[in-house]
């Protein structure tokens, strides 16, 4: 490993935690309705945003240093459609039941696009790009 890598890895960390727990405040204040959910979010978010720091961003980081970023994007169009793919069709009927019913808040799609937006920034911050995607469900590699 080259010198002062790790030094590197830990500023990159810290500053993608930084700006994920400030998203991840305020998406969860936004899906809990306000009020005292927003307050009940406050706990959450912190959890959240450790958990994030620990298991999403970093691991970026750190792949990228481990296998090289060939290896990572390589990894990323096998992996992305089938991660992309793994929240469902839009507009399903059970997916409609569970907005219906108060069990989710969005919709499958929502839900992949918002998965694909919070990948894209931290792939950026470690100098990736997003592979292109077929728009619509099943996603696959354009």
């Amino acid at each position: 490993m080259l010198a002062g890598a790790s030094d590197v890895r830990a500023q990159i960390a810290r500053q993608i935690a930084d700006g994920a727990q400030n998203q991840i405040r305020l998406r969860s204040a936004e899906a809990l309705g306000g009020g005292k959910g927003a307050q009940d979010a406050d706990h959450a978010d912190s959890r959240a945003a450790r958990h994030l720091h620990v298991f999403g961003s970093v691991a970026h980081v750190d792949a990228v240093f481990r296998f090289g970023a060939e290896a990572v994007e390589r990894s990323l169009r096998e992996w992305l459609p089938r991660a992309v793919n793994f929240f469902g069709p839009p507009g399903s009927g059970f997916s409609y039941d569970c907005l219906r019913f108060g069990l989710k808040s969005k919709d499958n799609q929502e839900l992949a696009e918002l998965y694909l937006m919070m990948l894209e920034k931290r792939l950026a911050k470690v100098g990736l790009q997003m592979p292109p995607l077929t728009p619509g469900y099943p996603r696959a590699i354009a």
